[in-house]
């Protein structure tokens, strides 16, 4: 298993009432799909983020996958997680241009209302953050309630049964 890892320095403001700044150290992994992941390899990495490139599945299976190795489907906060986030994906090998990947929103609760199914908070709670690609979410078909990342970091909302390649976080 071959690890990779980026570090970035990342600004939130953690309140629009207080000016409160803080200064995270966000370390992105990447980790290689040359061999599969384990639970070992997780604890022993300071990573956050995990792209699983060598398996697709559905949502819920990438979200089982995921939890097995004391993971969670990734969420994104602001535009600095999206950019580390598109940073893992363009870093992940095998490299992949193209493509989608699942992360942890979904409105199958309640059509429309999105929330990040590992932390049951609406997406963009308290941040009002997202990334919609032109026109999405759009329910295309009446049938998609997942949502993908694309490389370049727009969201869509998607079929939840398509396979996908998926990304992983630990939890915070």
């Amino acid at each position: 298993m071959r690890i990779c890892t980026q570090q970035s320095s990342v600004t939130l403001k953690m309140s629009p009432r207080a000016p409160l700044v803080v200064l995270i150290l966000a370390t992105v992994a990447i980790a290689s799909t040359q061999a599969a992941l384990t639970t070992s390899d997780v604890l022993k990495s300071n990573a956050r983020y995990f792209v699983i490139n060598d398996r697709t599945g559905t949502f819920w299976q990438a979200f089982r996958y995921c939890n097995s190795l004391g993971l969670q489907l990734a969420s994104v906060n602001s535009a600095n997680d999206n950019k580390a986030l598109t940073a893992a994906i363009a870093a992940a090998p095998p490299r992949k241009t193209k493509g989608a990947w699942w992360i942890a929103g979904t409105d199958l609760g309640k059509e429309g209302d999105f929330v990040w199914v590992t932390t049951q908070s609406r997406l963009g709670y308290r941040t009002g953050y997202t990334n919609w690609a032109a026109g999405e979410p759009n329910n295309e078909f009446g049938n998609e309630h997942c949502v993908e990342v694309y490389s370049y970091g727009e969201w869509n909302d998607k079929n939840c049964d398509v396979p996908r390649n998926y990304i992983c976080e630990k939890p915070w």
